[in-house]
């Protein structure tokens, strides 16, 4: 379990829920798209040793370019439950939800989509998730052929600074940076380490999390 808990996405329970998940067919998934906003997880999968990040070139709309590995939300499951879920079928790797944290919450509007009518918008809200991988796990990866053309590790400073990215993916990485930062922040809090340094350190926190992207 995550001892911090500022990287989370509080999950709240009322009651006695009963879900009941049932498989759409295409055209009414394709009218629940034009109705509703579809929750997604996206993986900021870090090798924990070169500490590069993986990104996947999609094949299917609505972003058929680089992006992060993850999928939809399906109807009860916690993020981490569903960032688990999408890395096994993603990439065959079965770790335990609570490895993941939350780096940020972003919401999309796509101009197009894989599902009939495709010049229907799409309205999403992603809860993008991090977790390192150990190399073992990394060598049990696998990429799933109908998800995704390519994979590559990436260093993150590198691809903030790509503009060919989406700007969304790079604040995301932006965002895992800022994550960082504060890590270091409480552990020299713990340390008592000098005002000054813990100064400059927040100044970091800020820069990282007021980056925007267009």
């Amino acid at each position: 379990e995550q001892d911090n808990k500022m990287f989370v996405t509080p999950h709240f329970v009322t009651g006695n829920p009963k879900f009941h998940q049932k498989f759409l067919e295409d055209a009414v998934y394709s009218d629940a798209l034009d109705c509703l906003v579809k929750a997604c997880t996206d993986l900021i999968l870090v090798n924990g040793e070169t500490q590069q990040v993986l990104l996947g070139k999609r094949c299917v709309e609505p972003q058929a370019d680089w992006w992060l590995i993850g999928g939809r939300v399906r109807i009860g499951e916690t993020v981490e439950q569903s960032a688990a879920r999408c890395l096994h079928r993603e990439l065959a790797v079965q770790i335990s939800p609570s490895r993941f944290r939350t780096v940020g919450h972003y919401s999309f509007h796509w101009d197009k989509r894989s599902q009939p009518p495709v010049d229907h918008a799409l309205a999403d809200i992603s809860v993008i998730l991090t977790t390192k991988l150990t190399s073992e796990e990394i060598g049990q990866m696998k990429m799933e052929p109908t998800e995704y053309s390519d994979v590559r590790w990436r260093d993150v400073e590198e691809m903030i600074q790509d503009p060919q990215l989406h700007p969304a993916l790079r604040k995301s990485l932006s965002d895992y940076l800022s994550m960082q930062q504060w890590d270091k922040i409480e552990q020299s809090l713990r340390s008592d380490s000098d005002s000054e340094s813990i100064k400059e350190m927040l100044t970091r926190f800020v820069e990282l999390k007021n980056v925007h992207f267009k």
